[in-house]
């Protein structure tokens, strides 16, 4: 409901922008000093919207973030980066990534589009797509990726997020891996 003062400012900081600068242009054309305190309300108001949707971090931005930190450090083959990320009382989901990483060499990698961010208590869910380049390590075998990626995650004590369980799957075949 309120999406457009916590996590995305830009449709009312659009409409503020305008609202001030047409209340100005009154304003000064109509020499009117009510006007001239309306746009600066307009204004101040804005401001505070931009502020506000600033200074609240929401779970899904961070979850959001977490995810482009985790896309880094794929580009990178930096298993030991992502291990960072999975929650130590999963030790499986750490020996499947490791695994899955020994596996292929990538040479890129980006987030093309969040799917889906659902949250109940201190678990979350964020599906989303990826694309990537790479080769197999041993069968020399180079194409291009785009899987979908479902992570399950648990929010811990230190309010960090943790992966406890992911999936991946190509869409257009249907294989999940």
């Amino acid at each position: 409901m309120t999406h457009w003062l916590t996590e995305d400012a830009f449709v009312p900081m659009l409409v503020g922008i305008f609202m001030a600068t047409t209340l100005l242009l009154m304003a000064w054309s109509a020499r009117n000093k009510i006007v001239l305190f309306a746009a600066l309300f307009v204004a101040a108001a804005t401001a505070g919207i931009v502020v506000t949707e600033a200074a609240i971090v929401t779970d899904r931005e961070t979850v959001t973030d977490l995810i482009y930190e985790l896309a880094g450090h794929v580009r990178a083959n930096d298993a030991n980066a992502i291990g960072r990320y999975i929650s130590p009382d999963v030790p499986a989901v750490t020996k499947r990534m490791r695994s899955a990483m020994e596996r292929f060499e990538v040479q890129s990698c980006s987030i093309t589009g969040v799917t889906d961010f659902s949250t109940m208590g201190d678990k979350a869910t964020i599906d989303f797509v990826a694309w990537g380049q790479g080769k197999q390590r041993r069968g020399g075998l180079e194409s291009p990726a785009n899987p979908k990626v479902k992570l399950d995650l648990r929010k811990q004590p230190d309010g960090a997020w943790k992966i406890i369980g992911y999936d991946v799957s190509d869409p257009r075949s249907g294989i999940s891996l």
